[in-house]
């Protein structure tokens, strides 16, 4: 993950990973986060997703 500023504008900028769901997970955990806090509204709580798998899984 890279931050920062672009520019004379100092234009905001989150560079995230390439893959999709380290994607997913960096931008729930840290970018959602910011844009909430840059648009002045509190910190919403994280979000929890329930899934049921249609077979068992192994742990590695």
């Amino acid at each position: 993950m890279a931050y920062g500023w672009l520019g004379e504008s100092r234009t905001p900028f989150v560079g995230l990973p390439g893959n999709p769901v380290a994607v997913m997970v960096t931008f729930l955990q840290f970018v959602a986060p910011l844009l909430d806090r840059l648009h002045g509204q509190p910190m919403s709580p994280p979000r929890r997703l329930h899934a049921i798998a249609d077979h068992l899984l192994k742990a590695a």
